[in-house]
C-alpha cells in the first residue's frame, strides 16, 4: 500500500479528524487514524468512541490496504513538513513517511479493541443550508453544560414538532433557544455539543449539511466529510416551564447592542477571577448600570437605556451574561425580568432566539432602592 499526496493536503485532513483523536494509544479507536485504500480512493478515519470522523484525502494511490497510525504523532509531522509531496509506504509493522529530505517511520497500531461501528441508514434524514445551521449552533451550544455531572445537559436538543423546530441549550444556571421551521417528522434528540462544535468547523467551507439521527447515533455530513456521535438519550428537561413569557415580566428594558457589550466586557474586569465571577446589574430609568467589585479593584459604567416597569438591580455571571448578550441578533437588546431571583431573559431583535439566565444573588430592597433613584 502506497499514497502520495500533497503535505498541505495532509495536514488539512488530519485537523478535520482531530476533534476524533483521543490522547489515549490503547486503541486504535482511541488515538488512531485510520488510512484506507479502497475503490473510492482513500478513507482517512478517526474514532475516539463518542465521535467518528470520516473524509477523503486527496492522493494517488498503490494497491489496497489499511494501516492505523497514531494520530497526534502524523499530525506533528505533517505540520512541520513545509509543503512537498509526501509518500506514505506500508512495510513490515512500519510505516514509511517521506517528503524532500525528511524520513520518518511510523510504527503500526494493533487492531486492540473494535471501534464503534457506526449506522450507515438513519430513521430521519434532515438537509439544512451551513449558514443558519452555524448560525444556530454558534447561538445556542454555548449554554450546554460543560461538566458531566449531568450528561444530557452537555448537549444540545433538537425537537421537531409541527409548529417548527426548536434548538434549545441548558446548563443548569442559562438557557438558550432558537426556534426554526418546521423541518423533518417530529421527535427529540440530544446531540452532544462538541459534536456540533467540531462539524462546525467542518461546515465553514460547505454550502450544507446533511443530517441523519437514528435512536442512538447521529451522522452530521457535508461534503465528503461525515461526523458520526452518539446520541444523549436521557430525558431532556421541560425547556417551556423555564423560559418565561416578555409579557409576563414586570420590568424591561431596551439598550444599544454593542454599547452593553463593550460596557460588560470593561467592568467585568475588576470582578473576581472565579467561575462565579459576578457583574451587577441595573436597570434603571433611562440607563443601565453596571457595577463590579472584588480584593484588587472595583469598575462601574453607565449607559443609555428605555425601562419599562420597576427599577431593579441584580447580580449575575458576568461571562454568562456576555455569552447571551454577544449571541442576540440586531441593533437593540431587550432584557426583561421580574426580579428578586427570578430570570433574565434575553433578547435580540428578532423574535426566534432568546436566552435565560439565573441570577447569582439578589441585592436588598434598601440597594434596589437606592438603585432606583
Amino acid at each position: 500500500m502506497k499514497i502520495t499526496c500533497k503535505s498541505e493536503d495532509l495536514v488539512n485532513t488530519l485537523n478535520v479528524l482531530s476533534p476524533a483523536m483521543a490522547p489515549s494509544t490503547i486503541t486504535p479507536a482511541q488515538g488512531g487514524v485510520v488510512l484506507h485504500i479502497n475503490e473510492g480512493g482513500i478513507t482517512a478515519a478517526a474514532n475516539d468512541r463518542n465521535l467518528g470522523i470520516e473524509t477523503n484525502l486527496p492522493g494517488v494511490v498503490e494497491g489496497e490496504g489499511k494501516v492505523i497510525l497514531h494520530g497526534k504523532t502524523l499530525s506533528g509531522i505533517a505540520k512541520t513538513l513545509g509543503g512537498g509531496e509526501v509518500v506514505i509506504a506500508e512495510g513490515d509493522g512500519q510505516t514509511r513517511l517521506t517528503c524532500n529530505r525528511a524520513v520518518f517511520n511510523l510504527n503500526n497500531l494493533l487492531p486492540g479493541l473494535p471501534s464503534p461501528i457506526w449506522p450507515r441508514e438513519f430513521d430521519t434524514t434532515v438537509k439544512m443550508d451551513a449558514k443558519p445551521f452555524l448560525d444556530v449552533i454558534s447561538r445556542v451550544a454555548f449554554s450546554s453544560a460543560r461538566e458531566n455531572s449531568r450528561p444530557v445537559l452537555t448537549g444540545v436538543c433538537f425537537n421537531s414538532q409541527l409548529s417548527g423546530l426548536d434548538v434549545v441549550a441548558i446548563d443548569g444556571v442559562r438557557l438558550a433557544k432558537c426556534c426554526l421551521p418546521a423541518v423533518g417528522p417530529a421527535g427529540q434528540w440530544v446531540i452532544p455539543a462538541d459534536a456540533l462544535r467540531a462539524v462546525s468547523r467542518i461546515l465553514s467551507k460547505e454550502p450544507s449539511v446533511m443530517i441523519g439521527l437514528g435512536e442512538t447515533a447521529a451522522c452530521l455530513q457535508a461534503g465528503r466529510t461525515k461526523l458520526f456521535t452518539s446520541l444523549l438519550n436521557s430525558v431532556y428537561p421541560d425547556y417551556e416551564k423555564i423560559v418565561p413569557r416578555a409579557a409576563d415580566l414586570s420590568t424591561s428594558l431596551e439598550c444599544d447592542k454593542v454599547e452593553l457589550l463593550d460596557a460588560i466586557a470593561r467592568v467585568s474586569v475588576a470582578s473576581d477571577t472565579t467561575k462565579d465571577a459576578g457583574i451587577c446589574l441595573g436597570m434603571n430609568p433611562g440607563r443601565v448600570s453596571l457595577k463590579a467589585k472584588s480584593e484588587t479593584a472595583e469598575g462601574s459604567e453607565e449607559l443609555a437605556g428605555e425601562l419599562t416597569g420597576p427599577a431593579q438591580r441584580i447580580m449575575y455571571n458576568a461571562q454568562y451574561l456576555l455569552d447571551a448578550c454577544r449571541a442576540a441578533s440586531g441593533a437593540k437588546i431587550r432584557l426583561a425580568t421580574d426580579g428578586r431571583g427570578r430570570p433574565l431573559l434575553v433578547r435580540g431583535e428578532g423574535e426566534n432566539w432568546c436566552a435565560v439566565l439565573m441570577p447569582l444573588n439578589v441585592l436588598d430592597t434598601q440597594e434596589e432602592s437606592q438603585a432606583a433613584a
